[in-house]
C-alpha cells in the first residue's frame, strides 16, 4: 500500500497502524481494547490527502463508503451509508472535503455527529475524512471517541520533492542534461509552499513548453519562475488576506478588553483563527457586550476591505454571526415583530404580516449599518497597527496575547 505516494513518511506509518488496528478490531475488542473510530487527514492542498485516501480505497478489504458531498440528497445518503455499514459490518465510510460538508447545513453536523456516537465497537466501522481547513471542522467533531486521530499531510521537504519530480521525469520519458545540479534544483524547488500539484504543474509545463526529451537547468529555471513562483506569490497574497483578517478581529478584540481577552490568533495555510476568553461571566450578554460582539464579528472582514481593498473568502460565518446577535438583541428588548419570531409566509397570510417582517428588518439593517460605520472608523484609526500585527503573524504563524498585546498597545 501507498506505493504510489511520494514522501510522508511518519504520517503513513500511523496511518497504516489505524488501518492495521481496525482489521485486528475484534479481535482486538475481545482484549478489551478500543480501536479509533476514524481518522482525518488534514493540511494544505494538493499534497495527497486524496491519493492517500485512493490508495486505502484500493487496497483494503474492507467494505467502502464514500459519502458525496455533491449529492442533491446528502442528508439521507450521510444517514444510509452509516445504516449500510452497521449492516455490512467491517466497513470504511470515506468523507472527503469534510470542511465543505460540515459547512454546508447545520443539519447535517448534526446527524454526522449524532451517528459517530451511534458507532459502537462491535459494528467494526471506520470513518476516513480529510480536510485542507481543519479550523473550520468544530470541536464537537474532533474530541475523544468521535474522529480523535488527526494525521496532518503538510508540504514535502525539498528532498522529498526533488524525488517526487525525478519520479515524474521518469513517468513522462524526460531526462536532465549533463547541466544537472542536484543542489540547485532543490533549493529552487524546495520552500514552505511548495505542494506537490505544484511539482506536477511544473513538469506538465516542461513537457508542453520544450517538448524536448533532454531537460536543461534553464529550462527548469524558466518553469519554476512561470509556475510554481507565480503559485508562491499567489499563496503568499492569500496568506496575507487571512493575516490581515485575524488582525482586524484582534484589534477590535483589544478596543473592548472590559469584555474579553485575546487568547492567539494564527494562520495555518488559507485559515486562520483570532480566539478569545469572556472576562465576564460566560453567556451572560449585556447589551453594551452584545454591541461589542457584533462590531468584533465584522472586524475581519472590515479590516480586509479597507487595507487590501479587496473581498474575503470564509467570512460568511463571521457576518452570519453578527446578524444573528443583532436579530437576539432586537428580541430580548421587546421587538417580537423580528423575522426570527415570524411565521413563515405563505398563501392566504395576511399583507401585514409581510410588512411588520420588512419593517422589522430594516431597523436591524440600520442598527448593523451603524456597527459597521463605527467599525470601520476605528480600524482606519489604527491601520498601522493592523498592517504591523499581520506582517508579524505571516512570520511566526501563531502568536499569544502577550506578543499581540505589545504590537496593538
Amino acid at each position: 500500500m501507498f506505493e504510489n505516494v511520494v514522501g510522508h513518511k511518519k504520517q503513513l506509518t500511523e496511518i497504516s497502524n489505524v488501518l492495521n488496528w481496525f482489521d485486528r478490531n475484534q479481535e482486538l475488542l475481545k482484549r478489551g481494547i478500543k480501536t479509533p473510530k476514524g481518522m482525518i487527514l488534514y493540511g494544505p492542498p494538493g499534497n495527497g490527502k486524496t491519493l492517500i485516501i485512493k490508495e486505502i480505497i484500493e487496497n483494503t478489504k474492507a467494505n467502502v463508503i464514500v459519502i458525496n458531498g455533491d449529492s442533491d440528497n446528502v442528508l439521507d445518503e450521510t444517514q444510509k451509508a452509516f445504516e449500510e455499514a452497521k449492516r455490512v459490518g467491517h466497513s470504511i465510510i470515506v468523507i472527503d472535503e469534510l470542511d465543505l460538508l460540515l459547512n454546508d447545513d447545520a443539519r447535517l453536523r448534526r446527524i454526522l455527529q449524532d451517528n459517530i456516537d451511534g458507532v459502537n465497537a462491535n459494528d467494526d466501522l471506520l470513518i476516513l475524512a480529510a480536510t485542507n481547513n481543519m479550523l473550520d471542522i468544530p470541536d464537537a467533531i474532533l474530541r475523544s471517541g468521535r474522529l480523535d486521530k488527526c494525521i496532518k499531510i503538510d508540504y514535502l521537504n525539498s528532498n522529498e520533492l526533488l524525488g517526487l519530480l525525478q519520479d515524474l521525469m521518469k513517468k513522462y520519458e524526460l531526462e536532465f542534461s549533463d547541466d544537472y545540479d542536484e543542489e540547485l534544483l532543490k533549493d529552487l524547488i524546495g520552500g514552505r509552499t511548495t505542494s506537490c500539484t505544484d511539482i506536477l504543474a511544473l513538469v506538465n509545463d516542461l513537457v508542453l513548453r520544450y517538448n524536448e526529451k533532454i531537460i536543461t537547468m534553464d529550462m527548469v529555471e524558466n518553469s519554476i519562475e512561470i509556475i510554481i513562483n507565480a503559485i508562491k506569490k499567489e499563496s503568499d497574497e492569500q496568506f496575507y488576506q487571512v493575516a490581515i483578517h485575524e488582525a482586524g478581529h484582534a484589534i477590535m478584540l483589544n478596543r473592548f478588553s472590559e469584555y474579553f481577552k485575546i487568547c492567539q490568533i494564527r494562520i495555518d495555510g488559507p485559515s486562520g483563527k483570532c480566539s478569545a476568553a469572556e472576562v465576564k461571566e460566560k453567556n451572560f450578554y449585556s447589551f453594551p457586550k452584545m454591541i461589542a460582539d457584533i462590531k468584533i464579528s465584522m472586524a475581519g472582514v472590515l479590516a480586509t476591505k479597507i487595507i487590501l481593498n479587496t473581498g474575503c473568502n470564509g467570512c460568511e460565518k463571521d457576518l452570519q454571526r453578527a446578524r444573528n446577535y443583532a436579530y437576539n438583541m432586537f428580541n430580548a428588548n421587546g421587538y417580537k415583530g423580528c423575522y426570527l419570531t415570524l411565521p413563515d409566509l405563505g398563501s392566504g397570510r395576511r399583507k401585514e404580516t409581510f410588512i411588520k417582517r420588512r419593517k422589522m428588518e430594516r431597523k436591524i439593517e440600520s442598527f448593523l449599518k451603524k456597527c459597521e460605520n463605527d467599525a470601520i472608523k476605528y480600524i482606519k484609526r489604527n491601520k498601522n497597527k493592523v498592517i504591523n500585527l499581520a506582517n508579524e503573524l505571516m512570520i511566526k504563524k501563531k502568536m499569544n496575547n502577550k506578543e499581540i498585546i505589545s504590537i496593538l498597545n
